[in-house]
């Protein structure tokens, strides 16, 4: 920001700025959680608004890491559309970044086995800007 352009706007909108501009350089912290056990067939929708109320200043996070250690495959839906619909198979790790997420569901894909306490880890973040998204105006 120029010094006349921060004379000239209010301190509100300043912080504002000064934040937006942090968020772009360093990104949001990461909001990690442990999927708790799923019975089988079952989906659990998640909201970043209720689980990470911290993650509201940042939102929309873009990135997502789904670790699943579990012996069951695991669907991932993300923002109650099926626009992203990730199959994550048993034992592999999954990142998608570049995709708007406000809130995503888990579905276990096993029909009689259920999902392990602690087996699958998620892990969500807005990434910061890096040159080509400078350079597109994103």
């Amino acid at each position: 920001m120029t010094p006349l352009f921060r004379q000239i706007i209010p301190t509100y909108q300043r912080i504002k700025l000064n934040r937006l501009d942090r968020v772009n350089k360093y990104g949001s912290p990461l909001y990690s959680f442990w999927l708790p056990a799923t019975a089988a067939g079952i989906s659990v929708d998640y909201s970043l608004e209720t689980q990470f109320p911290a993650s509201k200043k940042y939102e929309p996070l873009d990135w997502i890491k789904v670790v699943n250690n579990d012996a069951v495959d695991i669907r991932l839906q993300l923002n109650g559309n099926n626009d992203v619909d990730e199959l994550i198979p048993a034992g592999t790790t999954v990142i998608l970044s570049d995709t708007p997420i406000w809130q995503y569901r888990i579905t276990n894909q096993d029909a009689a086995v259920a999902t392990i306490l602690y087996a699958i880890r998620i892990s969500l973040q807005r990434q910061p800007l890096d040159a080509d998204k400078v350079a597109r105006g994103l």
